[in-house]
């Protein structure tokens, strides 16, 4: 799945690169420091965006939860690559807005996401789960509840 941040100047619908850039920053050091590989790809606009692979086949909704759990709070991340519906960005190919092309400008080696660091980061984020509430495991809480 995709990670893309649409942060705006306060009261208005210009982007906001700066924290754009610094949540995509914080994201790539939450990935490093559990050790989960990603490429970073820019086509020169708003965004960079946050290649990331998961262990496992997930829903929309899923990768939708996934996302905003990755994603600093109150910054703006965009979900419409959580949907299977939407038009995805291709690596190397130009990019359906700008034309230009989707280049890789950065690889972390890891692995790959899965359930249990979801698990660990949502612990981290949110404190006051505990490992079992309501004999719900960590990971349900944190993908169908409300973020």
């Amino acid at each position: 799945f995709v990670v893309e941040f649409d942060d705006h100047l306060p009261g208005t619908e210009i982007k906001d690169k700066k924290k754009i850039n610094e949540n995509i920053a914080a994201v790539k050091s939450l990935l490093e420091k559990y050790s989960i590989g990603y490429i970073e790809s820019s086509h020169f606009g708003n965004s960079n965006y946050l290649w990331i692979e998961y262990d496992r086949k997930l829903s929309d909704k899923e990768i939708e939860q996934i996302i905003k759990l990755l994603a600093p709070l109150n910054s703006e991340v965009d979900v419409n690559f959580a949907s299977s519906k939407k038009r995805f960005p291709v690596l190397f190919s130009p990019h359906w807005k700008y034309g230009t092309r989707e280049l890789p400008i950065h690889f972390f080696k890891g692995e790959k996401l899965s359930d249990e660091v979801i698990s660990k980061i949502g612990l981290e984020k949110n404190p006051s789960i505990s490992e079992d509430k309501n004999n719900l495991s960590v990971l349900s809480i944190l993908l169908f509840s409300p973020l």
